[in-house]
């Protein structure tokens, strides 16, 4: 009786390893409504990298195939004391950052035209609908809206923080800053100025082939003589000239990347920003709904909204309960089950059980 014994306490022991073992490394999946922060006293660099292990504690929100496009995005978030970061992934295997940017073919500039990827976040300031489609009155469509875009914000490293309200959509305040047109002609103060840089009439239109870049990657004005440059620059230029905007404007910081095949946009703005009229204030123990849409090389007006025609609301959580935890090792271990882990824990409990049979047969 008393091996029977010894030997189902070893099973059970067995199996009690294995799931410990196992959920060592099982990071949480979201409800696929709700975002959950998780809150870390790291200090998160805004890299678009997502290295601190801080990231693997935070619950993923996937989102399937936003409106049948067969694009899938992820979403994290973290709080510390004074703001909250978010980080988004969606596949994409072609990086689309070329809106109105300048190539040089070996004699002369052409503008490449083009469109740019991007994504946004509306948050709820007591809206109810989404997208501008149908703005209804105003106190039925009041969000806080992020605009990031790969050509216009993200050479600058931030995103666009507006608002729509009943009347439409609008660009939160800012004293400077922002993106400007890199073109001469639209960068030109007076036929004068066009004249010199361009060596030709002043009847040339912005962004044409007859048109030159304003300023160089590094955002330096290029000296134009006859319409060849003196200045040495590369074989593509940027678009726009983007600077970080002073002011509510300016609120969300971003960075990303592009791997090949998916973009990674880390975001990163003040649990509170004082901007009450036109910012969402975050804090523990809220929940905030928001739509998320993503664009592929597209415009506002063709863009995929999760949850298309009704598009899905989701919930940031803050739990009221978010003492930080201390997490320094950086860390790049995917999301999830760690394989490793799982073969090891079995092995464990496999050898358990083995020992509690030789025990028994010995006895």
């Amino acid at each position: 009786m008393k091996t029977k014994k010894l030997f189902s306490v070893l099973v059970v022991l067995a199996f009690v390893v294995t799931i410990m073992f196992a959920a060592q490394n099982v990071t949480a999946q979201s409800d696929g409504i709700t975002l959950t922060t998780s809150n870390t006293t790291d200090t998160i660099t805004i890299d678009g990298e997502k290295l601190e292990s801080a990231w693997d504690d935070a619950e993923a929100l996937v989102i399937p195939s936003i409106d049948g496009s067969g694009v899938d995005v992820v979403l994290r978030a973290l709080t510390d004391d004074t703001h909250v970061y978010i980080f988004a992934a969606w596949n994409d295997s072609t990086m689309d950052n070329t809106r109105k940017g300048w190539a040089y073919n070996g004699t002369h500039w052409d503008n490449v035209g083009g469109n740019e990827d991007r994504i946004s976040f509306a948050w709820s300031l007591g809206a109810d609908i989404v997208c501008g489609h149908d703005p209804g009155t105003a106190d039925a469509m009041l969000f806080d809206i992020w605009h990031w875009k790969a050509s216009r914000t993200a050479v600058g490293g931030w995103a666009d923080d507006k608002f729509w309200d009943g009347s439409g959509r609008h660009a939160d305040s800012k004293t400077a800053g922002g993106y400007s047109d890199n073109s001469v002609v639209a960068q030109a103060e007076n036929s004068s100025v066009i004249t010199a840089a361009l060596g030709n009439s002043t009847t040339v239109a912005a962004f044409s082939d007859a048109d030159r870049p304003f300023w160089d990657n590094s955002g330096t004005e290029i000296t134009w003589v006859g319409g060849v440059n003196s200045t040495a620059v590369g074989d593509f230029i940027n678009g726009y000239k983007s600077v970080l905007p002073t002011g509510s404007r300016g609120d969300v910081v971003t960075e990303s990347v592009h791997n090949g095949t998916a973009w990674n946009v880390e975001f990163k703005r003040a649990l509170d920003t004082g901007n009450t009229d036109d910012d969402v204030t975050f804090s523990a123990g809220s929940s905030t709904p928001f739509y998320v849409a993503v664009h592929n090389n597209s415009g506002d007006d063709s863009h995929f909204k999760a949850g298309g025609a009704v598009p899905s609301t989701f919930q940031l959580s803050i739990p009221a309960d978010s003492t930080p935890t201390t997490t320094t090792t950086p860390s790049t271990t995917p999301t999830g089950l760690d394989q490793t882990l799982l073969i090891g824990a079995a092995v464990v409990g496999i050898l358990v059980v083995v020992i509690a049979i030789v025990i028994v047969r010995r006895r």
